[in-house]
């Protein structure tokens, strides 16, 4: 099958020639009497298309990050009457203290069993190397979120929402008025979910009518006894009984 249209597509992107827009009631295929729209394709793809949209927020955002971070330096390095590397240095790598002894050991004993018999004084140096690397990393975060304080900084981007409807399933806490709705999906057999149970218990009791919290059943197939528990958790909440099943 031919792709040259996407690669078009493609191309037109990078070089910033927009694509043609394309309605969702567009038709996209025919198949003798049968019409096939963009809406509908749209919808059989879903998923892919908000891992898509993900993945292009997930870049934008971390050249955006880039970009701020570096025009924050060059403004405070102007200010200061320096350059941005000297900057750098004196905010950065000389504020982040050399790796002890006993930070390099740490390293080396939690992973000692992945180091294939390789001996601490044949690893030092990279282990050294690794954790002032860690230390500068997190030195120069803190040292841009000290730098979007002091110039003031405002980002608009914004991360993809994706609406999740409650479908009518139970809910307790504030209602629909509550501000902020929680929509859990859970599985009666699985442990990450009991875990996070105590959380989500302890968010309610903190913050009372504010939260509403819905519960949405999402058995795994790996799970044999989950589908059963949903079902019955379903019979319950028909006799007004959901939470106490629960």
């Amino acid at each position: 099958m031919r792709r040259m249209p996407v690669v078009a597509i493609a191309v037109a992107a990078a070089l910033g020639v927009p694509p043609l827009a394309i309605a969702a009631d567009d038709v996209l295929a025919t198949v003798g009497t049968r019409t096939i729209k963009r809406a509908e394709v749209e919808e059989k793809v879903k998923p892919k298309l908000l891992e898509i949209e993900n993945e292009r927020y997930e870049a934008l955002k971390e050249g955006l990050d880039e970009i701020v971070a570096d025009e924050l330096v060059k403004q405070e390095a102007q200010a200061r009457g320096v350059t941005p590397e000297a900057l750098e240095k004196a905010e950065v790598d000389d504020k982040v203290p050399a790796p002890t002894d006993p930070d390099v050991q740490k390293v080396y004993d939690d992973n000692k069993a992945q180091l294939g018999g390789q001996t601490l004084e044949q690893l030092k140096p990279r282990i050294i190397a690794y954790l002032k690397a860690q230390k500068e990393e997190e030195r120069k975060q803190a040292f841009i979120n000290e730098l979007k304080k002091k110039h003031k900084t405002t980002v608009a981007l914004r991360p993809p929402i994706v609406p999740v409807e409650t479908a009518g399933r139970p809910s307790r806490g504030g209602g629909p008025t509550a501000p902020v709705t929680i929509i859990e999906f859970s599985d009666y057999q699985c442990p990450f979910c009991r875990r996070a149970e105590d959380s989500v218990e302890q968010v309610i009791k903190t913050y009372g009518d504010k939260v509403r919290l819905v519960y949405r059943d999402f058995p795994l197939p790996m799970h044999p006894h989950a589908r059963p528990a949903s079902e019955a958790a379903a019979c319950a909440n028909e006799q007004g009984k959901f939470w106490e099943y629960h």
